[in-house]
């Protein structure tokens, strides 16, 4: 009761009149692309509809305005906290409508439930809007990368994902220089030219994306190949036929992406045995082989665990990869009876060893063997899902091997705080286990992401509003969070 009337207060805030329809979008950063669509419909029925964005995203909210095709409407948003967590802790976005300052109808967008009120209102009556984003404080760090940004360290290069508009960039660290992956129009041809011997396909495809930006070409991940390359998967779409009804199905093809010369691709013939089953947009490669994760559809969700297929191995046949074997991998059982689906858990392959960031184990890619995290049991069995900012209370933030040392390192997170553990094979407890620094302390609210160096010798960090990349000690880090705090940051 007290959630509901704290929603109605701020509203009328924002509303001169109440005795009129009001139409909002409660808009979460991390929904899919497909939300477009259905956003588009609601600005079809209402130009005036108002979004309510969570404040932390506003110093980004050039990157949510693309992702979402709403450059032209980022005078109606609303930049606030309290009022975006006053709804729920949906992870997902939803259309609330209001009368007379009262909730009547909401509904998630990806089950649009659009209500219009025969009632008289005042159709003059406008809503006072927050500045727009571009007047903030943050607008003279357009030139920068995004405060909301993701990153994993290797030797040659550092790769970038942006998660909110999924932008991929790669800092090549012997040019000293940031460079974003951008998709060249040939590599749409050879695909439907080269691979799929399909030119008519092509140019109705590429008709199609001028008004469906739910199938617009996209580069969805990226994995280290060499000291000079790195691979990008590179999805698009292609025509799926059943009885009278066309529709499109994603298709990924990897392009091996050189800091100079020519870009070459790889085709994937992305059919695998397993009903229900199908390849994740991002590629694993380590000692000459490739990996992709398997995702399923949640409604066809397995009852016996033994079912799940979670990674497979590829074949390379001139320049198409076909499926070789599935990998002996498998979600604990907590994350199967409570849903934890795969879109909560980030992929690790470091020198041989492959892992996902909620299971209990990871896999020896050579023999099969399965290495067991010495976490206790109590932590797998109630991995819960959190807020409307993360997907669960702990999840495994990065990962590393050294094989000199024989020994893992692992980046978490867990219960609101940062730690960093090493073990060694077999090991029944942690050799060691720190605490970091907490996610909402002064230093946890100005990082913009973290991760280990590509030797785990270091943490590598950025802070918000700053592309230079920081290495430290664990301890120095520690000691920094100790002292740290905003207006240090400011002036450096």
């Amino acid at each position: 009761m007290f959630r509901i009337l704290l929603t109605i207060t701020i509203l009328l805030i924002f509303n001169h009149s109440n005795a009129q329809q009001k139409n909002y979008i409660k808009l979460h950063w991390g929904d899919c692309i497909n939300c477009v669509n259905t956003i588009s419909t609601i600005i079809k029925k209402d130009p005036n509809v108002i979004f309510i964005a969570h404040e932390d995203y506003k110093s980004d909210s050039s990157e949510l305005f693309e992702k979402f095709s709403l450059k032209s409407y980022s005078r109606q948003f609303i930049w606030s906290s309290p009022l975006y967590d006053s709804f729920s802790k949906q992870l997902e976005s939803e259309f609330i409508q209001t009368y007379d300052g009262q909730i009547f109808n909401r509904s998630a967008l990806r089950n649009l439930n659009f209500k219009t009120l025969r009632l008289e209102s005042n159709n003059n009556s406008q809503i006072e809007l927050l500045p727009n984003s571009s007047a903030s404080k943050n607008s003279n760090h357009t030139d920068l990368l995004p405060d909301h940004l993701e990153y994993r360290d290797y030797k040659k290069h550092t790769l970038l994902d942006a998660y909110i508009s999924k932008k991929k960039f790669i800092f090549f660290k012997d040019l000293g220089e940031i460079r974003e992956v951008k998709i060249d129009s040939n590599w749409l041809k050879r695909i439907y030219f080269e691979y799929l011997k399909d030119t008519g396909m092509y140019y109705t495809y590429m008709a199609d994306i001028k008004t469906m930006a739910s199938i617009k070409p996209k580069i969805t991940s990226l994995c280290p190949f060499d000291d000079s390359t790195v691979i990008a998967v590179l999805r698009t779409y292609v025509t799926d036929i059943e009885g009278t009804d066309t529709s499109y199905k994603s298709l990924i093809t990897l392009v091996q992406y050189r800091k100079s010369g020519k870009h070459e691709m790889i085709f994937v013939n992305n059919k695998i045995p397993t009903p229900f089953h199908y390849m994740n947009e991002m590629v694993l490669y380590s000692n000459k082989k490739f990996y992709i994760p398997v995702v399923f559809g949640a409604n066809n969700l397995p009852i016996e665990k033994n079912d799940f297929r979670n990674m497979v191995q590829l074949k390379k046949e001139k320049n198409v990869l076909q499926f070789e074997k599935y990998l002996p991998s498998e979600l604990n059982k907590y994350l199967i009876d409570n849903k934890v689906f795969h879109n909560c858990n980030l992929y690790f392959i470091d020198n041989g060893y492959f892992l996902m960031s909620l299971s209990d184990h990871l896999l020896d890619l050579e023999t099969g063997d399965k290495i067991a995290l010495p976490f206790g049991r109590d932590l797998f069995n109630g991995i819960k899902l959190g807020g409307q900012l993360s997907c669960t209370q702990y999840n495994i933030w990065d990962f590393k091997y050294n094989p000199k040392e024989k020994k893992f390192y692992l980046l978490y997170y867990n219960d609101n705080k940062y730690y960093v553990a090493s073990f060694k094979k077999g090991a029944a407890s942690f050799e060691t286990n720190e605490l970091l620094y907490t996610f909402d302390s002064q230093l946890g609210k100005s990082i913009k992401s973290i991760c280990f160096s590509w030797d785990a010798k270091s943490i590598t960090y950025q802070f918000k509003g700053d592309n230079t990349f920081k290495y430290s000690t664990i301890a120095d880090l520690q000691n920094l969070a100790k002292t740290y705090s905003s207006e240090q940051n400011k002036t450096k």
